[in-house]
């Protein structure tokens, strides 16, 4: 039995070491009516930062990507930065790449989630992004 409880402690403590482990990673909670969420990142390698929008019970949140981009740019590899914007309660996605324009604002009547990636191994870059909430 120690044996068993020994690996099941293994395997959640390096699941946890993942980089993409979405069930281990702490987002920012934004608990503001309004705001925007924003980061300027610099450098190479993995990147990975979330915040959660609470949204108040009988509410719901309107979300817009304001601005998206990079002095990289390489069409054929456009998923190595990218913003998620997630309902994680319905299950509903959308997601950015660079220089994407969003037409159109998200509509969420539960927490959102807003996850800034990008995974770029070769040479400097530097990336910006900012999101606008409303609820």
């Amino acid at each position: 039995m120690e044996k068993l409880n020994i690996f099941t402690l293994a395997v959640v403590v390096w699941g946890c070491l993942l980089p993409a482990a979405i069930l281990c990673r702490e987002c920012n909670n934004e608990t503001a009516l309004s705001g925007t969420i924003e980061a300027s990142v610099g450098g190479n390698g993995l990147y990975e930062k979330c915040w959660t929008i609470k949204v108040p019970e009988h509410s719901f949140v309107t979300v817009t990507l304001d601005k998206f981009t990079s002095n990289y740019y390489y069409e054929e590899n456009h998923d190595v930065f990218y913003v998620l914007i997630e309902t994680p309660k319905s299950g509903v996605k959308h997601q950015f790449f660079l220089h994407d324009i969003q037409q159109e604002p998200i509509l969420a009547l539960s927490d959102t989630t807003v996850t800034f990636f990008n995974n770029f191994l070769f040479g400097y870059y530097r990336t910006n992004f900012s999101v606008k909430y409303n609820i």
